[in-house]
């Protein structure tokens, strides 16, 4: 079968919708269609680590965007459990799984990305599991709920939230980790360290520099029981989290000329449409020139699929507006909140300003010229935190030099609010 639109969106998580959403503000008659991979309609991740895994009541229908009347009566077509597996950019068609064709005027490529599994003997054990779809996050919930001692294999941003909600529930929670301390591509050793400490502090058992070896079991459906790793540690753990991070969805994109295998990304210019023109990306697949930080980068946040969705929805419209936004990443661990400001991979240095030790501070990251690039935000007050970040947002646009000023940033009492 045949399908006809003039907007085709391949992808149903957040920058798909938001692209909806925003082609739907400047358009408001054009056929639009959002072809969702999985069956469910475009959903927000964050919850899923954040709230989903903890709370029993919590359903699938709790993550998604849009309530369910929000695509008919915007007349914008839902295709649901049937991804697209070719793309032809030049005849303007989409092959679905199923064998149907899509032939569309533009489209976008909101494809996102996969959780990465670990390979290691026993990874396909019953009891180990990732975590990136709803479906991952019911399972697992479901999976928690018999087990007392659980295993998470990652302390970066997922592996961190995890911990924190379990060992909050009563679950004997060990973290393994190869970095010296958590957050290790993102934080500095300071902010390392003060992370480290929140896990003791809770209960929790942490083995830096460490990394599973097997994934062992001993019950009669082969289920894990065990984790060795290959320090020679051996860990008890009913359930295994593997959050080692994600893989790109750039099959498509390789197969329609729009990438190669082996790219970071498909390149996209400031309006992140590709070269073809009336293609766009948007979400964890865009590489897209920063003007704030001076490079093209690729950032994989909730808010920056948010973001990227409106403005490629708006420029399927006609408006040719540029992306610009300081990317913006948030957190949330055991009862202190964190944001982070920039791109802290293109730091040469860091300053950290504030109370480190009572949980009140900012680490500040600068490039090999002393231009400010990332900013690093905790607090336990959100308020305080939001202000901050903010402030970091309009001082990184203004790309700020910060080591010059080194000594005072780091002195007691220093505002990072008056740095600009």
């Amino acid at each position: 079968m045949e399908h006809r639109v003039q907007n085709l969106i391949i992808g149903g998580g957040l920058a798909g919708c938001w692209a909806a959403q925003n082609l739907r503000t400047f358009d408001t008659e054009s056929s639009t269609a959002i072809v969702c991979g999985e069956p469910h309609p475009p959903y927000d991740r964050p919850p899923i680590s954040k709230n989903l895994l903890t709370n029993p009541d919590m359903t699938a229908d709790d993550c998604y965007s849009k309530f369910d009347d929000y695509y008919p009566k915007n007349n914008i077509q839902l295709l649901m459990g049937q991804p697209v597996t070719s793309l032809d950019t030049g005849a303007r068609s989409a092959r679905l799984a199923n064998g149907d064709t899509i032939a569309f005027a533009k489209a976008l490529l909101a494809t996102g990305a996969r959780a990465r599994p670990l390979s290691v003997p026993g990874s396909s054990r019953p009891g180990v599991w990732t975590l990136r779809t709803v479906d991952d996050g019911l399972g697992l919930r479901e999976a928690l709920a018999a087990a007392n001692t659980v295993a998470i294999c990652g302390a970066g941003f997922i592996g961190m939230e995890v911990a924190g909600g379990l060992a909050g529930r009563g679950k004997r929670v060990t973290v393994i980790e190869p970095s010296p301390a958590p957050w290790g591509r993102l934080a500095g050793a300071a902010i390392g360290g003060y992370l480290a400490s929140l896990l003791s502090s809770n209960g929790i058992e942490a083995l830096f520099g460490d990394e599973p070896a097997a994934f062992d079991g001993a019950t009669e459906n082969g289920a894990v029981t065990h984790v060795r790793t290959k320090g020679g540690k051996r860990i008890e753990a009913e359930v295994v989290l593997a959050a080692v991070g994600a893989t790109l969805n750039l099959d498509l994109a390789v197969g329609a000329g729009l990438a190669k295998d082996g790219d970071d990304g498909v390149t996209v210019d400031q309006s992140l449409q590709t070269r073809v023109p009336g293609i766009f990306v948007a979400g964890d697949i865009a590489l897209y020139p920063d003007q704030a930080l001076q490079r093209t980068v690729r950032h994989e946040h909730f808010l920056n699929a948010k973001w990227q969705g409106q403005t490629a929805g708006a420029n399927m419209a006609g408006q040719n507006q540029p992306f610009r936004r300081v990317p913006y990443f948030f957190s949330d661990l055991f009862d202190v909140h964190a944001a982070l400001r920039g791109d802290p991979g293109y730091a040469a240095g860091a300053i950290v300003t504030g109370d480190l030790h009572g949980g009140e501070f900012t680490e500040l990251r600068h490039s090999g010229d002393g231009t400010l690039v990332a900013g690093l935000v905790v607090s336990h007050d959100g308020d305080r935190m939001d202000a901050i970040a903010d402030a970091l947002e309009r001082q990184i646009e203004q790309r700020v030099n910060i080591a010059a000023r080194s000594a005072e940033i780091a002195a007691p009492g220093f505002d990072v609010v008056s740095l600009g």
